[in-house]
């Protein structure tokens, strides 16, 4: 009861809902009046209450007994809070008003100014910008000198501008709470009805269904906005990409705020009043940061009006001012006073990162092949060759304080993995070929998966790395392969062709008209393969060892990164462009193929072969015949005619070919024995490896099927498959060859040998047969001296008619 003898609730009751009535003392430890306004509560979401000393007071929504929703608190001293809260805590957009006539409107979260604000000054001033608790991290105004990437166009080219841009949406996250950590059955985390023992929602563990419940009585009374476009990431910082999710959500109170917000979140400060102080010491930082001036900076840290993180609407940060400016002192004083070494600007760009990119510009670049930018490299070298002869000490000494505050970013926990724009930075040292650049960062954590954009190849560190030519490729190719990177990734190249064999390539070497005539030769039965399961199989992207073989500079550093590749099991048989490592190996005249099919390469795996619309499918071997062969200067002319280095290619060529044809037999060979021997050489003396089989139908008919053994023909002396004639021996019909020249060296190298036991062996058994018939027959030696001549007459007509029909099947091969 009141002093005046009416009840207390009587009197509250006429003043609801949401009224600002001051509340009796008396009534407020009354024990009747608490349990009307918890009752009240229950019905309205709406309630009245005081501080433990009954010196703050709120009126406002309550929810499960906490402050939820929208309300005002007062304080003694005059200041006054109107705005959102969440479960006892100030959320959402608000305005805080100071009895000095200060006044702050903004986002909070957790009491706390995060997001877009202004606070304003009796004098009229005003900071604006992003807030972090009592400071503004990010400004609307830009400071002049700030490093953009546009200025390097070289690198700006690296950009990926379809997938670079994360977005935040509704379906990726469900705003702020991080709901998939959470058990999605409530039971799970405590018994039922354990709000009615406790209620103090910052030491209990939240329920999935209770933050939804939350948030639909937060945001009942908020119009619904009609449906938008996911909003781009601005800043990927951690913490920033974080105050723009608690914006997104909080998108719909807008309208409650006075001051657009939308201008604020892109940088634009026209239409408020003159920078406060608090707006005006941060240009300063960022600006003594850049010149140098280490006591201003100092001072202006101690005065506490100014966050170190602090940055202009560009992200532009005073840490990235000043590693830009290699004043290592002042960077050390930064993050000595708590800013974020890893704090992007709003193009995705760390201090560590524009620091590479001013430490390798893009004249330091190495040339590769894997880029398929050799020759504008090549160019690029030649001309500035003379300019780096007389380079200045004083850009010598830049260059080295640059590396230390690299060093320094580094040791104070930079991580080369945050900034993703442009490419990754492992990117730069591999490129230009910096050893000991790569084997720091991979020391720090930098990661060597990465990929450039799909749009330069999707090529890795180690695709570049196997390219680099000199001894740094091999070192840097080691470094990479020690941090347990896929030795098989693949470029996204897998679309491309092969340069030579491009018809504009071909059209420009061939100058004689020389062909191989293709058939549609099929190439080699798949029962030959070693490690395919198809004729031909599934093509890809580019693999680092396919780069490493496609090298044509030192052969000795090119060995030695493909040996590296090899040891860290490395596929030898992967295919791109039709091309596996061996056939680019041997395109490229690189003497590398002993150490490839010692790995395991596949000599007889399939390579396609293209001429005009004709195309067929053969082995290595016949790559190389058809690859030399396009150079008609070498292989087409007269050996005295060519040059000495001319001669020398050629002799190099043939011997390459000779030793791979001698590889490519073996592996026959060796296939060949794993089969019956009898069931093979009968097929081979079919010439057309095909034979009938009968079969009776159901109805009684008789069909006949032709099946095709696993023989593959090629010639016993070249090795060459495709676009080329092959005979048979016509003595034994097992081996071909293509040419009287190749039939005749055949013979005289290996082939007599091979065929003399079957032709020992019918020999003796004609002996055999002719003495038994000489027994029985008993003849006289007068008869025998007679049959003797004839036997000299018959052999000799027999050999006159074997040279007779050599020298017709020689005009025909003719």
């Amino acid at each position: 009861m009141t002093p005046n003898g009416a009840p207390a609730w009587r009197r509250l009751l006429g003043r609801l809902p949401g009224t600002q009535a001051d509340i009796d003392p008396a009534y407020s430890h009354d024990t009747g009046g608490l349990r009307f306004i918890n009752q009240l509560e229950k019905l309205l979401g709406l309630g009245l209450s005081r501080g433990p000393e009954l010196r703050e007071r709120y009126v406002g929504q309550f929810f499960m007994g906490h402050r939820h929703g929208k309300g005002s608190c007062y304080w003694p001293d005059g200041s006054k809070f109107t705005g959102g809260l969440y479960l006892g805590h100030v959320e959402g957009y608000g305005t805080l008003e100071w009895n000095d006539g200060r006044k702050f409107q903004g986002l909070y979260k957790s009491d706390e100014r995060f997001g877009p604000g202004i606070e304003s000054y009796p004098d009229g001033c005003q900071d604006v910008g992003l807030w972090l608790r009592d400071h503004l991290i990010k400004l609307c105004t830009e400071v002049p000198g700030y490093f953009s990437l546009l200025d390097y166009p070289a690198h700006y080219r690296y950009i990926d501008h379809n997938s670079g841009k994360k977005h935040i949406s509704v379906e990726e996250d469900l705003f702020l709470r991080s709901y998939k950590h959470l058990p999605f059955d409530d039971k799970d985390i405590f018994p039922e009805g354990v709000f009615a023992y406790s209620r103090n929602t910052d030491h209990l563990t939240l329920t999935r269904s209770f933050l939804e419940e939350c948030d639909a009585r937060y945001f009942q009374n908020t119009p619904k906005l009609p449906e938008e476009d996911p909003w781009p990431v601005a800043n990927v910082t951690p913490l920033l990409v974080r105050m723009q999710v608690h914006v997104y959500k909080h998108r719909c109170c807008q309208v409650e705020f006075t001051s657009n917000v939308n201008l604020i979140l892109n940088g634009v400060r026209g239409t408020y009043g003159p920078p406060g102080p608090k707006e005006l010491a941060s240009e300063q930082l960022i600006k003594k940061a850049a010149r140098g001036d280490y006591e201003g900076v100092c001072a202006i840290l101690r005065n506490g009006l100014v966050h170190p993180d602090i940055a202009d609407k560009h992200g532009y940060t005073a840490l990235a001012a000043a590693a830009v400016h290699c004043h290592n002192d002042i960077v050390n004083l930064l993050l000595d006073s708590g800013a974020d070494v890893n704090k992007c600007s709003d193009e995705g760009l760390s201090a560590l990162s524009m620091c590479f990119i001013l430490f390798y510009p893009e004249e330091s670049f190495k040339g590769n092949i894997a880029e398929r930018s050799l020759h504008s490299y090549k160019r690029k070298e030649q001309s500035e060759s003379s300019e780096t002869i007389n380079v200045a000490e004083g850009a010598i000494s830049e260059r080295q304080k640059r590396w230390e505050t690299i060093q320094l970013l580094l040791r104070r926990g930079a991580d080369p993995n945050t900034s993703w724009v442009p490419p990754h930075l492992l990117f730069f040292a591999v490129k230009a070929a910096d050893a000991e650049a790569v084997k720091l960062l991979l020391e720090r954590g930098a990661r060597s998966d990465v990929r450039l954009p799909s749009k330069l190849g999707g090529l890795t560190p180690l695709h570049i790395a196997a390219s680099i030519p000199g001894q740094e490729g091999v070192q840097i190719t080691q470094h990479l392969l020690h941090s347990a990177p896929d030795p098989n990734v693949r470029a996204e190249d897998g679309n491309e062709i092969y340069g030579p064999d491009k018809p504009q390539a071909r059209e420009a070497n061939v100058t004689g008209g020389v062909t191989l005539q293709l058939k549609n030769e099929a190439g080699p039965p798949r029962e030959y393969f070693s490690s395919y399961s198809g004729p031909v199989p599934e093509e890809g992207g580019r693999s680092a060892l396919h780069i490493a073989c496609e090298r044509e500079d030192n052969s000795e550093h090119a060995r030695d990164v493909i040996r590296l590749l090899l040891m860290h099991q490395a596929n030898p048989n992967t295919l791109w462009s039709g091309h596996s490592p061996l056939s680019l190996a041997i395109a490229s005249g690189n003497d590398l193929v002993d150490k490839l099919l010692e790995a395991g390469a596949d000599i007889l795996a399939p390579v396609p072969l293209r001429e005009g619309q004709i195309r067929a499918v053969g082995t290595a071997v016949d790559y190389a015949y058809f690859k030399y062969y396009q150079d008609t200067r070498i292989a087409h002319t007269p050996y005295h005619a060519l040059s000495a280095s001319e001669q020398e290619v050629l002799q190099t060529r043939r011997s390459l070919l000779e030793h791979i044809t001698v590889k490519l037999r073996e592996c026959v060979i060796l296939k060949e024995k794993e089969w019956d021997q009898e069931k093979l050489r009968r097929s081979k003396k079919l010439d057309s490896a095909v034979h009938t089989r009968v079969s009776k139908k159901k109805g009684g008919s008789l069909c006949v099927e032709e099946v095709r053994l696993p023989f593959f023909k090629y010639c016993y002396q070249c090795g060459r498959s495709v676009g080329v004639q092959l005979l048979p021996c016509t003595r034994c019909h097992e081996v071909f060859t293509c040419s009287e020249t190749c039939r005749r060296n055949a013979w005289s190298q290996r082939h007599r040998q091979e065929c003399s036991g079957s032709l020992e062996k019918n020999t003796s058994q004609v002996a055999l047969d002719t003495s038994r018939a000489g027994l029985e027959k008993n003849v006289t030696g007068k008869k025998g001296e007679k049959g003797r001549e004839g036997k000299d007459d018959r052999r000799g007509g027999r050999k006159g008619k074997a040279g007779t029909g050599g020298r017709e099947r020689h005009r025909k091969n003719n």
